[in-house]
């Protein structure tokens, strides 16, 4: 296994610590996002920890530290049934976009010859489907609740129907597919996360 792999394997199976966050609620997935920044950020630098994930010639401020302050600001910011989609697109949608454009990705994008349609189209069809498993997981067991609105009886939003939640799930997956593929010089795993979550969250001011 190369480094690179690891590393998206590593970055894909993060999402993992989404499955309970629904039984524990929004104020907990933030607290438990400032704990995953606090140690990638803190705690494996010193320890060393991250180093066999670390790029050759990467500086400290690099995806590592990134993907969780992404996975925190999504929380701080939507409910939770969006938060907890968004965190599926940036970790499995991110991480099949690499590892099918390493694999198959002798066709590069016209616009951004970094990167191919192999890994564009490995990017929206895993990013997909894991965003409509973790919103259809949420809020079934916490529709609606969003980090400000556990303060307060406002603010809540949802929950969908399957359909308009298998709507939300691909616009979000499409729209950071598409930020994914641009040659924009901040890192991927905060373009993404905002891509997907803005996308979400305007479906649902302007049409639910």
């Amino acid at each position: 296994m190369t480094p690179e792999t690891r590393r998206q394997l590593v970055h894909l199976s993060v999402v993992g610590f989404a499955v309970p966050v629904p039984f524990l609620g929004p104020r907990w997935a933030v607290i438990l996002a400032c704990v995953a920044v606090f140690a990638n950020w803190v705690v494996f630098p010193l320890s060393g920890r991250d180093r066999d994930l670390m790029r050759e010639g990467e500086s400290y401020f690099n995806g590592i530290r990134f993907y969780p302050v992404a996975v925190l600001l999504a929380n701080l910011l939507l409910p939770l049934a969006l938060a907890q989609a968004t965190w599926g697109v940036l970790a499995v949608g991110d991480s099949f976009s690499n590892l099918f454009g390493r694999r198959y990705g002798t066709v590069k994008l016209p616009w951004n010859r970094r990167k191919s349609w192999a890994g564009t189209f490995g990017f929206l069809a895993t990013a997909f489907p894991a965003a409509l498993a973790l919103l259809l997981f949420t809020q079934r067991f916490a529709p609606g609740a969003s980090f400000l609105a556990a303060w307060s009886e406002r603010g809540q939003a949802g929950p969908w129907s399957v359909l308009e939640a298998t709507s939300l799930a691909f616009v979000g997956a499409l729209v950071a597919a598409i930020v994914e593929s641009l040659p924009i010089r901040v890192d991927d795993n905060l373009t993404v996360t905002f891509g997907a979550g803005a996308a979400m969250a305007a479906v649902v001011a302007i049409l639910l």
